[in-house]
């Protein structure tokens, strides 16, 4: 029983690991792995707990939830106008509005609020995000300083957790720190939004 729950607990936390690697796309269909391991987990999260239907139920009907509705609503209305005037093609209307806004929108802010605190303490997520950013951090610290002296062992890795950008034609320079990012402006944007949390997590009281 405990190594089925465990099981359960790996499967769940997935989408977590992968949120990080944002780049690292199946590239014969040109999606990131994380939006198919999410998927996947939510589908597999419905099947083994059907309370969770009364749980999203419940989530909707909450005020926030509400305004990201009205705000989905506007972006669906403003994407079919453009569409009609010809700004959209039926292409960029079905990736950009449903796939990559309404799919990540929607999932992106359940996922999260069905698993913490349900499965996931928040004092669980706190430690997992601080060693997250730390590895992030030091690990493009190494890879920088080791291609800088002619050791590529971190560049091939690289080349998969990065393959977004391998897939067309477009080559790192290694004369900058990215990190898991195939940007370094990126991994700057990371680094921006979570420092403060870093220093209010460190400074803290709370241990």
């Amino acid at each position: 029983m405990e190594k089925s729950v465990n099981f359960y607990k790996i499967i769940l936390f997935l989408p977590m690991v992968f949120l990080f690697l944002q780049s690292f796309y199946i590239n014969f269909i040109k999606i990131p792995v994380y939006d198919v391991v999410i998927a996947f987990t939510f589908i597999f999260i419905l099947y083994k707990d059907k309370k969770l239907l009364n749980y999203i139920e419940y989530f909707s009907q909450l005020k926030l939830i509400k305004i990201l509705y009205m705000y989905i609503i506007w972006v669906v209305v403003t994407g079919f106008i453009l569409l009609l005037f010809g700004i959209f093609n039926i292409q960029n209307f079905i990736y950009g509005v449903i796939l990559l806004f309404l799919y990540n929108n929607i999932i992106w802010f359940l996922y999260p609020a069905l698993i913490f605190p349900r499965f996931f303490s928040i004092k669980y997520l706190i430690k997992y995000l601080m060693l997250a950013i730390y590895v992030i951090c030091i690990y493009g610290l190494l890879q920088y300083f080791l291609s800088k002296n002619g050791i590529y062992v971190l560049d091939y890795v690289q080349n998969i957790i990065t393959n977004r950008r391998l897939a067309s034609s477009e080559i790192l320079n290694g004369n900058r720190v990215y990190s898991i990012f195939e940007e370094p402006g990126y991994l700057g944007g990371f680094l921006c939004i979570n420092i403060p949390l870093i220093y209010n997590i460190v400074f803290s009281k709370y241990k």
